[in-house]
Order: structure tokens, then sequence, then C-alpha cells
């Protein structure tokens, strides 16, 4: 007994030892605050004054949802709109949205024409152009450092961004390269409620005079639904105006 009891101190004073030891490595980890993450961040993207040069961004490349492989080309544009058109055995799957409204066509479930979304749908589609980083602190954005976390094997400074209506973002910054990997917010739905959120960011590359990221997973309670992986991104294509987003029976009173 008089053994098993030596060991045990032994370990608790080893595992006293290695959180201590821990704690100091966070604490070396934390010394940057939130707004220098966020300067560090912006500046190893391009900067401010490049991105607020682009006026869309066009994505060529591949859409993974469920055990379907689509071919895709993703358009966004500002302030608020962005497209989705997935093709795959000759019919067109389309997800789209101009920040007022929403709309889609899934030809794969039967659906003869566009439909509108409902307004918990909008909330899902909604997606601001802008990086919320970038003038944060114009528009009424707060942000926290609330320290480290590992997300899928990466030390990461969790960084929490507060707009100014309210609505909360928790960003996940690789403590090497002050670039998210991952972002996480809650959208409340009347069905079925309150659902927690996370995208993922990967294969960050140039583009032009900025840095992309060409893999970006979206998740809903821990269960991805979304990959989508980018072999081209053109910026600022003419071809792209806001035409491209309008519902088309509103596109067709125009023509």
């Amino acid at each position: 007994m008089r053994i098993w009891s030596v060991l045990f101190f032994f370990m608790l004073s080893e595992l006293h030892v290695l959180s201590q030891d821990l704690a100091v490595e966070n604490k070396k980890k934390s010394d940057l605050t939130a707004e220098e993450i966020v300067a560090r961040y912006l500046e190893n993207i391009g900067g401010e004054d490049h991105w607020l040069k682009i006026q869309s961004i066009t994505f060529v490349g591949s859409i993974q949802q469920g055990e379907m492989n689509f071919v895709a080309t993703i358009y966004y544009m500002p302030p608020h709109r962005n497209k989705i058109v997935a093709d795959a055995m000759g019919k067109s799957f389309i997800d789209c949205t101009d920040g007022d409204q929403a709309w889609f066509f899934n030809p794969f479930m039967g659906m003869e024409k566009p439909q509108r979304k409902s307004r918990q749908q909008m909330k899902m589609a909604y997606n601001e152009f802008e990086n919320p980083f970038i003038r944060y602190k114009e528009k009424g954005s707060k942000v926290e450092l609330l320290g480290v976390q590992e997300v899928r094997g990466t030390l990461t400074y969790e960084v929490r961004l507060e707009e100014a209506d309210g609505q909360e973002y928790f960003y996940f910054f690789d403590t090497e390269y002050l670039v998210p990997i991952m972002m996480k917010t809650f959208v409340d739905l009347e069905e079925p409620g309150e659902q927690s959120m996370e995208t993922y960011f990967s294969d960050y590359e140039e583009v032009g005079a900025v840095v992309i990221p060409h893999t970006i997973e979206h998740r809903l309670n821990d269960l991805t639904f979304m990959q989508m992986t980018a072999d081209t991104i053109i910026l600022n294509d003419p071809a792209v105006t806001a035409e491209l987003f309008a519902f088309p029976e509103e596109k067709a009173k125009k023509e």
C-alpha cells in the first residue's frame, strides 16, 4: 500500500508540473491580443486595400454532398449575393440569394421550377460578401480573444467576433499562420431550433494579390453536409452582375 501511495503522489506531482508547463505554454501562445491577431490575419491574406478592390469572386470546382459529387460554379458579389450552380447527370441544382431574398431549384427532387426560400432558410443562405474583419470597427463589431483551443490537431486562437446586431461568430486562427481554419456560429431556426454551424477553411493559396482558402467544409451539428473544393478562382469577372442572382420570374419580367 505504501508503494502505491508513493506512486500515486508521484503521479500527482508530475501532473501538477505538466499542468503548470501547459499553462505557461498557453500564456506564451496567447501573448497577442485579438486586435493584433486580426491585423496580422488581414495582412497575411493580402491587406484590406486589395480586398476592397474585389467586386466579385467566382469559384469553379466541385461540391461533395453526401454520396453525390457535383461540378460546381459559385458566384459571390457585394453586398450579400451568392449563387451555387451544381451540375450532375445533365441537370443543374441552383441555390441563390441576393441578400434580400433567396431561391433554389432542385431537379433531382422532381422540382419543375425555382422556388423562393422561407425566412428560416434565408438565414442559412445569408452570406456577407465582405470579410467581416475588414473595417470591423467601423461596422460597430467587436473582437475578443477567448483563449487557445485545439482544432483537428492544430493549436488555434479562439476569437469571438460580435457584430453590431449582437450576432456572434467564433473564429479559430492557426497560431502559426494566423489564418482561420474554422468558424462556428449558432443559427436559431423555428424547426428544429438553435443549430450549431461550423465552417472549416483549408488549402489557402494566392489568387492575384490576395490569399483565399480553396477548400471549404460546412458542418451542421458536427455532421458534414457540404464540402466545396475550388480548382480555379476568378476575381472581378465582368460577366458577374446583379442580374445573375435575380429570381427567374423577375428576370423574365425585365426582359
